[in-house]
This record gives C-alpha cells, sequence and structure tokens, in this order.
C-alpha cells in the first residue's frame, strides 16, 4: 500500500472516545457527539453503573460500561468528562497522563492553580485540552450571531 495512502486511513480513522460521569449534563453532550463523523464512543464510566448502563443502552449498548475510569484508559484515544467541578483536576490529569485528549465540561477546574497546572500538563504531553461551554441557540442569537 502507498505509504499515503497509509497516512490518510490514519488521519481518518475513528477517534475512541470514553465519557465519564454519565450524569444529566452528558446527555447533553452525547447528543452534539453523536452528530460528528469519525468518532466512536466506546465506553462510558459512572461510579452508579446504573447511570452508565443507561447511557450505554441509549447509544445501542455497544459502548463498554466502566465505574472507574482509570480502567476504561487503554481502549480510548480521547475522553469527555462531565464529574462534580472537584473531580475535575485529579481526572484531567489521570487522562493527560496516559495521552489521551481531553474534554472537560466547564468550569475547568475548580482553582486557577489546578486550571495552570493542568493546561501546562497537558501542554507538555502535548495533549489537546478544551473546556466544553455550552450555549443555546437562543444564547447565541442574542449575542448577534
Amino acid at each position: 500500500m502507498h505509504k499515503y495512502i497509509m497516512r490518510m486511513e490514519n488521519i481518518m480513522k475513528k477517534l475512541k472516545l470514553g465519557l465519564v460521569g454519565c450524569g444529566a449534563m452528558m446527555g447533553t453532550h452525547v447528543k452534539g457527539v453523536l452528530q460528528v463523523e469519525n468518532v466512536e464512543i466506546v465506553a462510558v464510566c459512572d461510579i452508579v453503573e446504573e447511570n452508565a448502563k443507561a447511557v450505554a443502552d441509549a447509544l445501542g449498548g455497544t459502548p463498554k460500561i466502566f465505574t472507574e475510569y482509570c480502567d476504561m484508559v487503554d481502549m480510548i484515544d480521547a475522553v469527555m468528562i462531565a464529574l462534580p467541578h472537584d473531580l475535575h483536576f485529579e481526572c484531567g490529569m489521570f487522562f493527560a497522563a496516559h495521552d489521551k485528549h481531553i474534554l472537560m465540561e466547564k468550569p475547568l477546574c475548580n482553582s486557577e492553580e489546578e486550571c495552570v497546572r493542568l493546561i501546562d500538563y497537558c501542554d507538555e504531553k502535548k495533549v489537546t485540552l478544551m473546556c466544553a461551554y455550552a450555549l443555546s441557540r437562543k444564547g447565541l442569537r442574542g449575542r448577534g450571531i
């Protein structure tokens, strides 16, 4: 196979996404993820297994269910985190340490110091870190967008 075709296959492969925190906010994010091409939700995690199972079932039952996020790290490329705010820093640092790209529900962390440490660590690890800040369409229209 020509090296250009091999490179394009690597670029176009599906991103394997894990979801951490399967409460109400994650349901909102999942609707958006399902509209993105080349993303496959392969794992869902919540400390309450029934919450993770409900999200997995809503996704057709294909994602693997976890109650500990550290157990899903080897099967994902990226993670979407929607946990209680005081867990954002610890969870983000864990996934960054394992070279996983991160989409974190707002706020990024609970303090400026934690934010700076997480951002710096992700830069060091060359991990993409994004903070989800949702706006409704009504909110966008109100801003002239």
